[in-house]
């Protein structure tokens, strides 16, 4: 049986990349929406210290859940020549896997609870632990899904999945005094849901089967991208061990509130762009003149569509935590003005990341992400004596580090020179400094008038997009490049409803 995707036509590789990106991002924006007004009621309801059992409870159950997959998931979307065998193979070890890490998770959960120096993680951990066999009944429908790129059905049953764990399950279990539980059961119900949606619509042969050469050639490209990703995933949760085993609970819950907020672009576009990027450029991996041009246009809608945001966060971060945390959250102002500046490094590096992945040098990959993983771990832990504001500082670090190791691998695969690399960035810089220019003034002066922060939020964002557009329209090239305008172009032409839009901002430009 073969299971493929087929090719990508020669002439639109941006165009499917920066549409299927797009339909992921809609569908991840109703997602996020719901998860970031969940938020908002939950930190109203639960403490930091609930949040910080939670975050504790996610470093476990985030590095499990790589070795679940041993890098099956995307040696599936990756390899040309798809068999039956590959299919019933990556399921039937996944799932071993998946039994095998609930048992020794629930059978560790007293030495987790010890290593973070929180008694009370204990019983969390073997609840949380379910969640590792769940997933593991998933890797490889979703992995077909992605390969045949069913990113609509994909984000709608995210959305769903997200309004069951969070509003049905989550929210009443809240507010009925079960603390952290009831977001660890929150977790736990999203996962099922998932699980049990994907499983329905990939509909791949689930009979038990270990095939010695399909589980081979799938190591050799899983191997690699297992070792990268559980380096990626204790990148992703080291310094949540640190701030939980230093400072404590509470301030491990102020932490990841702070680290969520500047994450939600990555997960709003960044792991969009990453999941539909992959397959794309898989299918053109050997045309490296396509790639560049790919990768160049796909950073470039990054830094003008993120970078200004990131300005804007640091900026209006205190009002907006008043506004979406409530009182008592103040503790986190400053670590999110600080991660804020690492939006667009975490999100930019994932488009080097898929390229990377598509071009199979998974071993090389790995060291990176393990000298970051390395690079997150010591520099978190240089800033804790400064408290959160140093762990932030480290962070921020290690992430433009990692960023620029990343972009500058990536532009070598793909002979993209580094001024080519360095002039994709243009755009975004360009707007963010207007913006900045436009609304630390505007936030100053309503904030000596005492408005409300609603008032301050919207009044200087409103003020910061209206003079962006003016620059924008009066030289668009000399503001954006050519990799902007390309990026520009891509955008509204998946869009036609922005058709006005486009007219209004680049009226005489030629986009093509």
């Amino acid at each position: 049986m073969q299971d493929g995707a087929g090719p990508v036509a020669h002439h639109n590789l941006t165009a499917v990349s920066i549409f299927g990106a797009a339909t992921m991002i809609a569908g991840s924006g109703g997602r996020l929406v719901l998860q970031f007004l969940m938020l908002a009621i939950l930190a109203r309801i639960l403490t930091p210290a609930d949040f910080g059992l939670v975050g504790a409870t996610t470093v476990v159950m985030g590095i499990g859940e790589i070795l679940v997959t041993i890098g099956f998931g995307a040696a599936l979307v990756q390899r040309p020549d798809l068999t039956e065998q590959h299919i019933r193979t990556a399921f039937s070890v996944t799932i071993v896997l998946g039994i095998a890490l609930t048992t020794l998770t629930i059978l560790m959960s007293d030495e987790i609870a010890g290593l973070f120096r929180i008694p009370e993680l204990s019983d969390l951990v073997k609840l949380g632990a379910f969640m590792l066999l769940i997933k593991s009944s998933a890797v490889v429908a979703e992995a077909l899904l992605f390969r045949k790129r069913r990113f609509k059905a994909l984000a709608l049953v995210l959305f769903i999945s997200n309004f069951i764990g969070l509003v049905i399950v989550g929210l009443p279990l809240a507010l009925a005094g079960f603390g952290a539980w009831s977001l660890v059961a929150a977790t736990i119900t999203t996962a099922a849901v998932t699980a049990g949606a994907q499983l329905w619509m990939a509909g791949h042969p689930k009979k038990p089967m270990f095939d010695r050469k399909a589980a081979g050639q799938l190591m050799r490209y899983g191997g690699g991208q297992s070792l990268s990703a559980v380096f990626n995933s204790v990148s992703r949760q080291v310094d949540n061990l640190v701030v939980g085993r230093v400072l404590g609970a509470e301030a491990l819950g102020l932490y990841g509130r702070a680290y969520q907020i500047m994450s939600l672009p990555g997960i709003l576009i960044g792991d969009a762009i990453q999941s539909v990027f992959f397959p794309v450029f898989s299918n053109v991996q050997t045309n490296n003149r396509r790639l560049s041009r790919g990768y160049r246009t796909a950073l470039a809608a990054i830094a003008i569509g993120v970078a200004p945001a990131s300005v804007l966060l640091a900026i209006l971060a205190p009002e907006l935590i008043l506004l979406v945390l409530g009182p008592g959250w103040e503790g986190i102002v400053t670590p999110l003005q600080i991660l804020a500046a690492a939006m667009v490094f975490r999100v930019g590096q994932k488009v080097g990341d898929a390229i990377v992945k598509a071009k199979a040098a998974v071993y090389r990959r790995a060291f990176l992400v393990g000298m970051f993983a390395l690079s997150v771990f010591l520099f978190s832990w240089a800033g804790t004596p400064w408290g959160l504001t140093g762990v932030a500082i480290g962070v921020l670090v290690a992430i433009v580090a990692y960023y620029v190791s990343m972009s500058v691998f990536a532009a070598r695969l793909t002979e993209t020179s580094i001024l080519d690399l360095i002039a994709t960035h243009r755009g975004g810089a360009a707007i963010a400094a207007v913006v900045g220019a436009i609304a630390l003034p505007a936030a100053y002066y309503l904030r000596t008038i005492d408005a409300a922060p609603i008032t301050i939020v919207i009044g200087t964002t409103l003020a910061a997009f209206v003079f962006v557009s003016l620059v924008v329209r009066t030289a668009p090239r000399t503001v954006l490049g050519s990799d902007g305008l390309q990026a520009s172009a891509q955008i509204f032409d998946t869009a036609p409803q922005l058709h006005r839009i486009q007219q209004f901002l680049l009226p005489v430009t030629k986009l093509g």
